[in-house]
This record gives structure tokens, C-alpha cells and sequence, in this order.
């Protein structure tokens, strides 16, 4: 072979190693590519799974911190109504002790009753149904126009609503 020849076989020969040099790299590349890949998708699904537990975890707590909010909201509230409850009583027993008489007072004025009601009866059964009022500021009682035989002059008494009134002796 001539030296022209040997420089295009060995430049054939150079290309054809080259091309199994890049061909090697290429299949070293999309293995290396698998690998990084794999690689990936592993990475990938561990952050996913990690992030995934730590929201369930901060769920978790979330749930626990409202349900002791929750709790203690309700014994606040309890406490509240109970105060409020316990506040009406007090005011309530306050209010019956200063206003309701004892029961020696109540006694007392069943007693003064019954005796008003025996003066009542005694002055009904006498017709003491006597009409009182106040002349220039003195007690004064209705008088009967009709006084008997003797004619009594009712012109200068005091009157109140048309009835004649006069102030008994001694007042």
C-alpha cells in the first residue's frame, strides 16, 4: 500500500476507534443518566415522604393544641357560668335577709292584724263608719246635716266634696 493509502486507512482506523470511543461514552452517558435518574426519583420520593410527615406531625400537634384550647375554653366557660350562678344566689339571699321580716316580725304583725281586725269589727258593730279628713290642719270628721229637732246652721262649717265637716273637741 502506498503511504497515501496507509495515512487513509489509519485515519479510517483513527475515526472508527473514535467512533467506538464516543460510542462507549454514549452508553457510560445514558447509563450514568439511569443512574442519576434513579437517583432522582429515590431523592424525589424521600423529600416527598419526609415532607409528608412532617405536615402530619404539624397536623398532629395542631389537633392536640386545639383540642386542649378547646378544653380549656370549656372550663373557662364553666367557670363563668358558675361564678354568674353562685352571683344571683348571693345577691338574691342578700336581697330576701334585707327585705323579707324575720319571723318574730311576722309574728308580730299577725298579732298587731288580728287586733286591728277585732277594733274593726267592734267599731262596725257600733257603725263606726266615721269619714275623717284635715280642716286648716287639724282632724276633722264628717257631720249629719240632720241633727234632730234643733236647727244647726252648716253654712259656715267646712265642707269637703258637699259634707259639712267639723273638728271634734280636743283636736
Amino acid at each position: 500500500m502506498d503511504p497515501e493509502e496507509r495515512k487513509i486507512a489509519a485515519l479510517i482506523a483513527a475515526f472508527e476507534d473514535e467512533h467506538e470511543r464516543v460510542r462507549k461514552a454514549l452508553t457510560d452517558l445514558d447509563a450514568a443518566t439511569g443512574r442519576v435518574e434513579s437517583t432522582l426519583k429515590s431523592a424525589a420520593i424521600s423529600a416527598i415522604k419526609a415532607a409528608f410527615n412532617t405536615a402530619k406531625t404539624e397536623a398532629e400537634d395542631a389537633a392536640h393544641a386545639m383540642s386542649e384550647l378547646q378544653r380549656f375554653t370549656l372550663w373557662r366557660s364553666a367557670a363563668l357560668h358558675f361564678t354568674t350562678a353562685l352571683a344571683a344566689i348571693v345577691i338574691t339571699l342578700v336581697a330576701v335577709w334585707l327585705c323579707v321580716p324575720s319571723v318574730s316580725e311576722m309574728n308580730s304583725l299577725r298579732a298587731e292584724k288580728a287586733q286591728l281586725q277585732a277594733s274593726i269589727e267592734e267599731l262596725s258593730k257600733r257603725g263606726g263608719k266615721i269619714v275623717m279628713n284635715t280642716c286648716g290642719g287639724r282632724l276633722c270628721i264628717a257631720a249629719n246635716t240632720d241633727q234632730g229637732l234643733s236647727i244647726v246652721n252648716w253654712h259656715n262649717a267646712w265642707h269637703v266634696d258637699g259634707v259639712p265637716m267639723v273638728i271634734p273637741q280636743g283636736y
